[in-house]
């Protein structure tokens, strides 16, 4: 950083940052911390004078589609120039580096530490997102309440994500977000075999069937066996919305008990060609490759 004497990332160092970025996303995602006009004035107002602009008006709303909205509203009304400055979560990472520095005890120049102290403070007061306009300045509260699975991703299958405090959800599984109803069909286990095989954005087609279970996905197919390799790989032929494919049905790499699914270019006869063909290499490389090395010695 500017303005900074240069230090050693040491392990001791590596866990203060952590620990304050843990701080901040805590704030953000467990507090449920709520957010007045009058907490933000003052600091709104310095903000813009930084950019010799005079105080604006500032609206606080309930969460970033209302955020949004808002300013889809004055942008639609005024010419006026805006942008979007990231809030607590987006800046966490870089204000903890900043506070890890202060903590440790680098030589800081003041102008730029009374700086983004400044706006440390004011994002730490609950400012999830804002958006600025020459004369508006539009802010979004904290969500009420995220949730995420054991690996730190977005995740839950019996409420929303994300909540915000007027409602606005945002439902994800596994750290893929989808629309509710897309969300519903899954978690309740409703949706069709076609319909999941028809979802056009790849992670989440890949998300829905791993929670769905690929079994009972490929036992719901009608299928030929067309080819199958001593390595576990099934070539089959399946009929797709009238159109003939070819799926091939391959174990989990880390899980050789479960299985993956993945569609193939419908020329391919064989269960390793077609597996090469997804690897985008020869059969010949895929028969040599590491992993199979290690297969063989199962």
């Amino acid at each position: 950083m500017n303005g900074m004497k240069k230090f050693n990332l040491t392990e001791k160092n590596q866990k203060i940052i952590d620990q304050i970025y843990d701080d901040y996303s805590n704030l953000v995602e467990k507090s449920g911390k709520d957010l007045t006009l009058d907490e933000v004035r003052d600091d709104v107002i310095w903000m813009y004078g930084l950019e010799k602009l005079g105080a604006p008006d500032i609206i606080i709303c309930d969460s970033p589609k209302a955020c949004q909205d808002e300013a889809n509203r004055l942008n639609n009304t005024t010419n006026e120039y805006y942008s979007f400055v990231g809030g607590l979560l987006w800046r966490a990472y870089y204000m903890s580096w900043f506070e890890a520095c202060e903590r440790i005890g680098l030589d800081i120049d003041s102008s730029m530490k009374k700086t983004i102290k400044t706006q440390i403070n004011f994002m730490k007061k609950g400012v999830y997102d804002m958006i600025c306009f020459d004369t508006h300045c539009i802010i979004s509260k904290l969500p009420i309440s995220v949730k995420r699975d054991d690996r730190g991703r977005l995740h839950s299958v019996t409420s929303p994500a994300v909540e915000f405090r007027d409602g606005y959800s945002m439902y994800a599984i596994s750290g893929i977000v989808f629309d509710y109803d897309l969300w519903k069909k899954i978690t309740d286990r409703v949706i069709t075999t076609d319909e999941l095989l028809s979802i056009k954005n790849v992670d989440q087609r890949f998300v829905a069937m791993q929670f769905i279970g690929f079994e009972n996905i490929i036992s719901k197919l009608d299928k030929k066996l067309i080819d199958e390799s001593k390595y576990g790989n099934m070539l089959y032929e399946t009929k797709f919305n009238d159109v003939v494919c070819k799926m091939l049905v391959y174990p989990d790499i880390d899980d050789h008990s479960k299985n993956r699914i993945a569609f193939v270019d419908p020329k391919i006869t064989r269960a390793s060609d077609a597996m090469a063909w997804k690897h985008g290499c020869t059969e010949e490389e895929y028969m040599n490759a590491d992993i199979l090395k290690i297969w063989n010695k199962r």
